[in-house]
């Protein structure tokens, strides 16, 4: 069924430069596939440089965004525990990932057109050696969530 919808809605779309309507933009968008020729889309180092620019990572942004709301103060509550670490890692990915694209509608919005690669490309390296701070702090160090909550702790005083 899903098959045939998503020919009906493919092949009801115009094929010259008209403007799309509302409706078949959102069910081809719904239905993960390329406007133009039907076929899955396909993720490149394009797609990870301009990240705001394809359904993917608008999608994936608006899913990290609600999955953040809930992991991140469930870390706070499971910490110190042993089922702190499997979120731990999840936030040490969906933060850095989340930021990048975020930061890339604002390149987008803001960044005059002729300096944006450079931009995008610096913001890229920027979200990798996050990427990997916090997954060397997640494996080798005391985890995101406890680092975090080392902010509120008060110092231990030696005796001499």
């Amino acid at each position: 069924m899903a098959t045939r919808r998503a020919s009906s809605v493919l092949s009801s779309l115009p094929s010259s430069g008209a403007l799309l309507s509302r409706t078949s933009r959102t069910n081809a968008f719904l239905l993960g596939r390329c406007i133009s020729t039907g076929q899955p889309k396909k993720v490149n180092v394009q797609s990870l440089v301009e990240a705001d620019s394809g359904a993917v990572g608008t999608k994936f942004y608006h899913l990290s965004n609600t999955a953040l709301l809930v992991a991140a103060p469930l870390a706070l509550f499971l910490s110190p525990s042993p089922l702190t670490f499997p979120v731990d890692l999840f936030l040490g990915v969906a933060f850095p990932v989340h930021g990048h694209i975020g930061i890339n509608y604002i390149i987008s919005d803001y960044v005059p057109r002729a300096s944006r690669p450079l931009a995008r490309y610096v913001l890229l390296g920027a979200t990798t050696v996050t990427l990997l701070g916090l997954l060397k702090l997640n494996l080798s160090g005391p985890g995101l969530t406890e680092t975090f909550k080392s902010l509120w702790r008060a110092e231990k005083k030696e005796e001499a």
